[in-house]
């Protein structure tokens, strides 16, 4: 498994809201440095991969939001855990 899914994976799936933020912003990062790596050496192959980069930098984003208006007193409720499950396989 490449380690911009690994770290994306810890993101999405990670409970503890506060470091979710953090998970995050790993994520992104890996994500970012790996679509470096795909610019510079781009080939008909790599778009695949790129397609699915990008999805995962919106599920991400996603992400980010409903962490900003998450609160410590609530939980995760089913429908919420169920969006970070299509997340995760919209992503592969």
């Amino acid at each position: 498994m490449p380690k911009w899914r690994e770290v994306y994976l810890e993101a999405i799936l990670e409970t503890d809201w506060t470091k979710m933020e953090d998970r995050i912003r790993a994520a992104v990062l890996a994500i970012h440095e790996t679509m470096l790596v795909l610019a510079k050496h781009a080939d008909e192959g790599a778009w695949d991969e790129w397609n699915s980069l990008a999805g995962c930098l919106t599920s991400l984003d996603g992400l980010r939001v409903e962490a900003a208006f998450w609160k410590p007193a609530e939980r995760l409720s089913p429908s919420e855990t169920s969006t970070r499950v299509m997340a995760s396989v919209t992503c592969t």
